[in-house]
């Protein structure tokens, strides 16, 4: 007989209580001092604490804090345990309308959670990000047990578009919901960032990736592009005309909504992002495409940067003023789309 999560934790004498929403919470294990219960527990047997990031099911609790081997552990529960995977295949949407309205629901749902959840919040405040972008951007949260739906079609397009995984569970658990808003009631995709460190970094909807961002700068001649979406609206917040990829490869479709833009793209600092700078130098022609290095910076991508620099903002404002100020300045028109671009003194990267 097979072992759930709660059984494991008490017969280790971890005391579990009575939460919400068929969760139950204990005081975590992994670090000392939680005196407000900050471990819990989800009806798929997995658990996550936001105070030290622990998380995991009852195999990987076994390793983690007996210090058992998988094959012990394994043994010991009864089941090797498995996040549930969502399906690849991208679908074509049949009620673009209809699907817009329910994803913006979903989204407000996952929004309200969020700011109603200490540690999420405080996520990303961490990684920089301000209460009004947050508010902005409904960005959300899910610790996989979040959605309501009050009717049977909405259970279905749940499952259609790839919010649900075949048992029902919600697939962008344990993630930070960045949706992608194309107008005040309408959302055509969303995005979830682990804060699990799960291998799959950022995982989308089944549908048509998008040109995050682009609906509310389409009228703007000059864009910033990224690959991240935590780039992205760090960079909104700094007062950039940003979109985000989703990533370093760019399609088709997407790559015709972006011509006729002077595009400034922040490839991430790493093999992959040069190889993509490359890219959209190729595809746009050089004469339309400026590519902002960060790599003296010694991290990553504009995000860490900053997450570690308190200075990035003022040294990201000094690159773009490096690289397209004597650009900016032969069209006044783009102005009123970007930040003040003057640098009064030099800023060391590091």
């Amino acid at each position: 007989m097979s072992k759930t999560l709660q059984e494991v934790l008490e017969e280790n004498n971890i005391q579990t209580f009575e939460s919400s929403n068929g969760r139950r919470v204990a005081n975590c294990p992994f670090h000392e001092g939680d005196r407000h219960p900050s471990f819990t527990l989800y009806p798929n047997e997995t658990y996550y604490c936001f105070g030290c990031k622990a998380w995991g099911n009852p195999v990987k609790f076994l390793v983690d804090y007996k210090k058992m081997d998988t094959a012990s552990a394994i043994a010991y529960v009864g089941v090797a345990y498995d996040l549930p995977r969502a399906e690849k295949r991208v679908i074509k949407v049949k009620n673009t309308f209809k699907t817009a309205r329910f994803l913006h629901n979903v989204a407000m749902q996952y929004h309200w959670n969020l700011i109603n959840s200490k540690g999420p919040s405080e996520y990303l405040f961490n990684r920089g990000i301000n209460p009004k972008i947050i508010a902005d951007h409904l960005i959300g949260y899910t610790d996989g047990s979040v959605l309501q739906f009050e009717m049977a079609e909405d259970y279905e397009l749940a499952n259609e578009v790839g919010l649900l995984t075949k048992d029902g569970w919600e697939t962008l658990a344990h993630r930070i919901v960045i949706p992608n808003i194309v107008d005040s009631n309408f959302v055509d995709f969303m995005i979830g960032r682990t804060v699990i460190n799960d291998k799959i970094k950022y995982l989308g909807l089944r549908m048509p990736k998008p040109v995050m961002g682009f609906h509310q700068y389409r009228h703007s001649p000059i864009l910033f592009v990224v690959e991240g979406q935590f780039d992205w609206l760090l960079l909104k917040q700094w007062g950039y005309p940003t979109v985000v990829l989703s990533g370093s490869h760019i399609t088709r479709a997407n790559a015709e909504s972006l011509r006729g833009k002077f595009l400034v793209y922040i490839p991430d600092n790493d093999k992959v992002g040069k190889a993509a700078a490359q890219s959209m130098v190729d595809k746009f022609g050089p004469m339309n495409v400026a590519i902002i290095d960060i790599s003296d910076s010694g991290y990553k991508d504009v995000s860490e940067w900053n997450q570690f620099n308190s200075l990035a903002e003022n040294q990201f404002q000094q690159l773009v003023s490096e690289k397209i100020g004597g650009i900016v300045s032969l069209h006044p028109t783009w102005e009123k789309y970007l930040p003040t671009l003057n640098v009064t003194r030099p800023l060391a990267l590091t």
